[in-house]
């Protein structure tokens, strides 16, 4: 993976093996790529028990539930596109013409975001396949680059070019725990007022996104990995 450009890199599974062998993808950054991949089909995960499943593992992430409501959660989920995939083997006709298929494709990937030993890998094609236009996986790669830095700029990151005050660290952790990632562009002007060289850093807090949790910028700022 040395001649990835993580810059225009399509491939989101090209890029989260060369996470894996940088050691980067941590177990709450990959559940966290598979619950922002099944964000983006959420209009088609319309059974309930689906869409907790998403929410459930989320929280598992960031260590707000346990792993019996992660193990119960994924259960749910699983009987949910079950008796969608049921259905389908009864009367695939009928199934087709109701247009269900997206609905059943979009089920499980909500379902492997809560199952305990998931790949990443395997929850991005998920979600990828119950989508018909093939820029998904784009899409994905770009999820992946907000995530995490290019590995450039790791090698002279320094947390002290970011003048990181204790009023920078708490606006960025209550953007994160409100999920209020619309603010970045107003990080980043604090960041700059506080004297921040880290261009990088900057740019992406004012760029148009996609900012999900697990920004790059916001983990770095509030501790996390």
């Amino acid at each position: 993976m040395e001649n990835l450009d993580w810059g225009t890199c399509s491939d989101p599974y090209s890029m989260l093996e060369s996470l894996r062998q940088s050691g980067r993808l941590t177990q709450r950054k990959w559940r966290l790529f598979a619950v922002a991949c099944c964000r983006r089909v959420n209009h088609l995960i319309v059974d309930e028990r689906s869409r907790r499943a998403v929410e459930v593992a989320e929280a598992y992430a960031d260590g707000k539930t346990t792993a019996e409501d992660l193990a119960d959660a994924y259960d749910k989920a699983f009987d949910a596109g079950a008796e969608l995939a049921e259905r389908c083997i009864r009367d695939p006709v009928a199934f087709e013409a109701a247009g269900l298929e997206p609905f059943r494709s979009a089920a499980w990937p909500a379902c492997s975001a809560a199952h305990e030993d998931e790949s990443a890998d395997g929850t991005a094609s998920q979600a990828a396949s119950a989508l018909p236009d093939a820029a998904e996986e784009v899409a994905q790669a770009d999820i992946l680059r907000y995530m995490f830095p290019a590995p450039a700029l790791l090698v002279n990151l320094n947390l002290k070019d970011c003048c990181l005050t204790t009023e920078l660290r708490a606006y960025s952790e209550s953007i994160y725990v409100n999920r209020a990632f619309g603010l970045l562009p107003r990080l980043a002007d604090k960041l700059q007022s506080s004297g921040c060289h880290v261009p990088a850093m900057l740019a992406h807090c004012r760029c148009g996104g996609p900012h999900v949790p697990g920004c790059w910028v916001v983990d770095l700022l509030t501790g996390r990995s």
